[in-house]
């Protein structure tokens, strides 16, 4: 996390978590999170990556855009 630098008006924290913790998170604080970001939640995208993060250089980048309402 050392190389994030996010910008300071669009993010107050910064947190490594695990799948289960950002559920937890999610389910407890649901209003720490962006309304974009709880619908990318929703919408299952993580759990997708987080299955696969273990081999991800096996996994092409995918520079789709995805309508997502």
């Amino acid at each position: 996390m050392d190389r994030l630098t996010p910008n300071p008006e669009e993010v107050s924290d910064l947190r490594a978590v695990d799948e289960k913790e950002l559920a937890d998170w999610i389910a407890s604080e649901s209003s720490s999170f962006s309304p974009w970001f709880r619908l990318f939640y929703r919408l299952r995208f993580l759990s997708e990556w987080w299955s696969n993060v273990d081999h991800i250089e096996n996994h092409p980048v995918d520079m789709s855009i995805v309508r997502m309402n």
